[in-house]
C-alpha cells in the first residue's frame, strides 16, 4: 500500500492511501489502520485507543475529506471532572457548573428538564425569575447556571447543552436541603422571679450557617447590650447542626411573653415564657397581639389560694397547682373572650 498525494487539514499533514476503495488519515497524527473493507468507502482507525472511521464516497473528494476530519478534531467536549452534583440550602444560592472545551462557534444553553424550559442561551436569559444569572469564566470556557434565594421547587435536574449535530448534553443535579428549626423544650415554660433561663434554638440539617439569627420578644427584636440581662449566643454542634441560645438572667415579669428565634432566610420558631412572682403567675394571654390580659377578678381566688399561708413550704406545694389553675383559667378566658 503506497502513500500518494498529500493534502492538509487545518495545517496537519494528511496522505491519502491507496487501496480498500480509497480514504484518508492525518498523516502527522499516524493512526493505525485497524481495517479496511474494499468498497464500502471507509477506513477505520484508532488512535490513543480511540477508534474511529472517516467514510469517503467512492469518488475522492478532498473537501469533504477535509471537512469530515476536521470535525472529527475540533469536536466540542465536556469537562467531567467538574461536580454534576450539587447541594444547597433553602434560601442559599446554588450554582452549577459546565466547562466546555474546543467550544468553537458553537453554543452553550442551559434548560431545566421538569418543564424543558429554556432558560439561557449563552449570555441571554430566556427566564422571568430575576434569581437565575449566567456567567462566564473564559479562560476554562466553564458556563455557570446561577439560582440565588433557592426554593424547594428548584430542586432537580438541570441540562447544560451545546448546540452540535447531533446536541451534546452534560446533566447537573441540583439538591435543596431544608433545615429544621425548633427551640427545645416545652412550647410553654414557666420560671419565678429572679432566676435564669436559657431559650435554645436548635438548627439541624443546616450545611451552612446563616448570615445571622435573631430573637424576638412580642415581635420586638431583643438585643443583647452586653449589660447581662440578656445574652445571646450560638456554636455549631457538627456538621448539620447549630444552636442559637438567648438566656435571660434575673428574670422579671416583663420579660414574659412570646419568643421567636428567626435565623436568615429560613422558617422561624417559637416559644412562651411566663415569669411567676411567687404571688401569682403573670396576667399574660396567648394569642393576642393588642396585649390583652385575663381579668384581675379571675385570678383573684388563685392569689386568695396562694396567700392563704406564709409558710414556705405550703406555698411552694400550692404553686404546682397554681400552674395547672392558671391553665384553666386562660382557657376559660379565652373561651368567654
Amino acid at each position: 500500500m503506497a502513500a500518494a498525494r498529500g493534502l492538509t487539514v487545518d495545517g496537519i499533514r494528511d496522505e491519502r492511501l491507496q487501496g480498500g476503495g480509497g480514504g484518508g488519515v492525518v498523516g502527522a497524527l499516524r493512526p493505525r489502520v485497524e481495517n479496511t473493507r474494499p468498497g464500502d468507502g471507509a477506513q477505520r482507525y484508532s488512535y490513543n485507543n480511540i477508534f474511529f472511521a472517516l467514510v469517503f464516497p467512492e469518488k475522492y473528494n478532498p473537501q469533504q475529506q477535509k471537512k469530515q476530519v476536521s470535525d472529527f478534531l475540533v469536536r466540542p467536549f465536556f469537562d467531567t471532572s467538574v461536580s454534576s452534583n450539587i447541594t444547597t440550602q433553602l434560601g442559599g444560592h446554588a450554582y452549577m457548573p459546565c466547562r466546555v472545551k474546543q467550544l468553537g462557534n458553537k453554543s452553550v444553553s442551559w434548560i431545566r428538564r421538569r418543564d424543558s424550559h429554556i432558560l439561557t442561551i449563552d449570555w441571554l436569559l430566556f427566564i422571568a425569575d430575576d434569581r437565575f444569572r449566567i456567567f462566564l469564566v473564559e479562560p476554562t470556557c466553564t458556563w455557570t447556571l446561577q439560582i440565588k434565594y433557592v426554593q424547594p421547587r428548584d430542586a432537580g435536574i438541570y441540562e447544560c447543552q451545546i448546540n452540535t449535530s447531533p446536541k451534546m448534553s452534560h446533566l447537573v443535579q441540583l439538591n435543596v436541603v431544608v433545615p429544621k428549626i425548633e427551640i427545645m423544650g416545652e412550647s410553654d415554660i414557666h420560671v419565678m422571679e429572679g432566676s435564669s433561663v436559657s431559650l435554645k434554638c436548635v438548627i439541624r440539617q443546616s450545611v451552612r450557617d446563616p448570615d445571622y439569627i435573631f430573637w424576638y420578644q412580642n415581635n420586638k427584636r431583643v438585643l443583647d447590650y452586653g449589660k447581662g440581662a440578656k445574652v445571646i449566643s450560638s456554636e455549631r454542634l457538627d456538621a448539620n447542626t447549630m444552636v442559637a441560645t438567648l438566656t435571660i438572667n434575673n428574670a422579671v415579669l416583663h420579660d414574659s411573653g412570646n419568643y421567636t428565634c428567626q435565623p436568615s432566610n429560613l422558617d422561624s420558631a417559637s416559644a412562651y415564657l411566663h415569669v411567676l412572682n411567687g404571688e401569682h403567675p403573670a396576667a399574660i394571654q396567648r394569642g393576642h397581639s393588642s396585649g390583652t390580659q385575663i381579668p384581675i377578678r379571675l385570678l383573684g381566688p388563685l392569689s386568695a389560694v396562694l396567700g392563704l399561708s406564709s409558710s414556705h413550704s405550703t406555698r411552694a406545694a400550692l404553686l404546682t397547682t397554681a400552674f395547672a389553675v392558671d391553665l384553666a383559667v386562660r382557657t376559660l378566658y379565652s373561651m368567654i373572650v
